[in-house]
């Protein structure tokens, strides 16, 4: 969590948050904002959402949707995207991440992370790859190769 450019107020959008293991952190950080959850997978949002009403959390939202298909959300509206070892799942990453681009602010950043030994990591170079062509370009990247927080702007 301390590599992402996170403020209080912030609107963040977490695809692919599984039981939401790192949505609590998220959340606790943004206390005057959002944190929006979109997973394909009700039964992982109804598990991210009991974890969040056990800390005592509200200030999120839950959306069931294809990351790979349009977001159903509305455009320009977050300031930070966050993938945890999730882009590498995702069928057509391609859509996904123009998607992304379609419902992050001008000024938002998109945050990949991915580690060791996540059978679907990407490597450094193909993430960069991938992701800047489709509009974003790297903005830093935190930590060693095996475990790795990438942090991407939108091109205008």
């Amino acid at each position: 969590m301390d590599r992402l450019p996170i403020r209080p107020g912030d609107r963040i959008l977490e695809i692919g948050p599984g039981s939401g293991f790192f949505s609590v952190e998220l959340a606790k950080r943004i206390p005057s904002g959002h944190l929006e959850l979109l997973d394909v997978q009700k039964e992982m949002l109804a598990k991210a959402r009991t974890r969040l009403e056990a800390a005592g959390i509200d200030n999120v939202g839950f959306t069931t949707a294809d990351a790979g298909r349009p977001l159903p959300l509305p455009e320009d509206s977050f300031d930070l995207a966050v993938l945890i070892t999730v882009l590498g799942e995702i069928p057509d990453p391609l859509a996904a991440l123009a998607g992304i681009a379609g419902v992050l602010k001008p000024s938002g950043v998109l945050a990949i992370h991915e580690q060791l030994p996540d059978p679907d990591m990407i490597s450094q170079g193909r993430l960069r790859s991938i992701v800047e062509s489709c509009g974003f370009a790297l903005q830093s990247l935190h930590g060693p190769r095996w475990n790795y927080t990438a942090l991407f702007r939108l091109v205008h």
